[in-house]
């Protein structure tokens, strides 16, 4: 269940803002505050993942287990109990290493299109057009009918085969025996979970999340090469930026000030400014990107005044209380300025 999942996203140190998580895990529209610490907790890639997911449920089940202290500002933080919960959880069940990519593109409707893909595939293998597909949504039907109406079908039954074959060979044999587990066509049904060669100690969400892991890693790997499974990824990409940021930001990559954004488009300056805010969250734009955006005495106010503090306690207030709204802008892009360089560092490291 995602009631011990979430554990994973705690620690002993930190209080975390409990509706973070479920704001980001039930997809939708986000804040920017909320975009914000979804990247400090390193919860975007699962931007819709768990969109069933009761926050407060969970919350009051971990409590009652003694798990978290929970706070009337909806901040939370593991106990010592939790604690040692967590790593007897993330020694006994899944925990996802793939899920970046759900933040360009989504997983979820690639899953779904994936499978219906080759069930359909493996039926035309066989001349059978009368069969029961899997059911998605009517538009990502649209989206799959199109697509295999683009190629011919000596193409589609010989290439995806292989396809499928190289990507199951870099797999270990027990992944690859999994995969092939969760994958169903002519004559062939995927596996009830009773019968999955898995460690007893998963649970259908580890099962869930292991094939969404699964998938995101084969989507990563697939976008680097020239194959029908990266057509249809493509289908997939999607910003979660919203159409007005996405105009505000590409305005702005056109060079137009941010007066002149606000002036075009009829909308407040603090909005063009909290647009190209989110898309340096969401982007994970540059160290470079992001200092541009910073004018170089706000940067060493904001470096003498934070130092080597932990940016998660860093308090607006001492920098510009009651100020312009521009500099709260100011303020978290240096937060975020932080950010990117410990990124930056670790691809380095690497």
């Amino acid at each position: 269940m995602i009631t011990g999942y979430m554990l994973t996203k705690l620690n002993l140190t930190e209080s975390r803002r409990a509706k973070v998580f479920g704001n980001i895990w039930q997809g939708g529209a986000q804040t920017v505050s909320t975009s914000f610490w979804g990247l400090v907790y390193d919860v975007l890639p699962e931007t819709g993942l768990f969109e069933n997911t009761n926050i407060e449920k969970v919350l009051k089940e971990l409590q009652r287990h003694g798990l978290i202290k929970h706070d009337a500002h909806g901040l939370i933080q593991l106990t010592s109990k939790g604690a040692t919960t967590q790593a007897q959880y993330q020694e006994t069940h899944y925990i996802p290493k793939h899920l970046a990519i759900n933040q360009n593109f989504d997983l979820k409707l690639f899953r779904d299109l994936f499978l219906l893909a080759n069930q359909t595939i493996s039926e035309l293998a066989y001349h059978n057009a009368r069969f029961y597909p899997y059911q998605i949504d009517l538009q990502a039907q649209w989206q799959l009918k199109h697509w295999l109406k683009m190629h011919p079908r000596e193409v589609l039954i010989t290439q995806w085969s292989q396809e499928l074959q190289t990507w199951l060979a870099t797999l270990s044999n027990e992944d690859a025996q999994l995969f092939a587990q969760m994958l169903f066509g002519h004559d062939v049904s995927n596996a009830l979970f009773s019968e999955l060669p898995i460690p007893d100690t998963w649970t259908e969400f580890d099962w869930q999340l292991w094939q969404l892991d699964q998938i995101a890693a084969l989507m990563t790997v697939s976008l680097t090469t020239d194959t029908l499974i990266k057509s249809l990824i493509l289908l997939t990409r999607r910003s979660l930026l919203s159409n007005s940021a996405n105009i505000s930001v590409a305005m702005w990559q056109e060079n137009h000030s941010l007066k002149q954004i606000a002036q075009q488009r009829q909308i407040k300056p603090n909005t063009v400014r909290e647009h190209i805010l989110q898309a340096a969250i969401l982007q994970r734009w540059s160290v470079a990107a992001i200092e541009e955006l910073i004018p170089d005495n706000e940067q060493s106010v904001l470096a003498d005044i934070y130092r080597d503090a932990d940016l998660i306690n860093w308090d607006f207030k001492i920098y510009a209380a009651g100020k312009d709204p521009r500099y709260f802008t100011y303020f978290r892009l240096y937060q975020l300025l932080q950010l990117a360089k410990k990124r930056e560092d670790m691809d380095v490291n690497v």
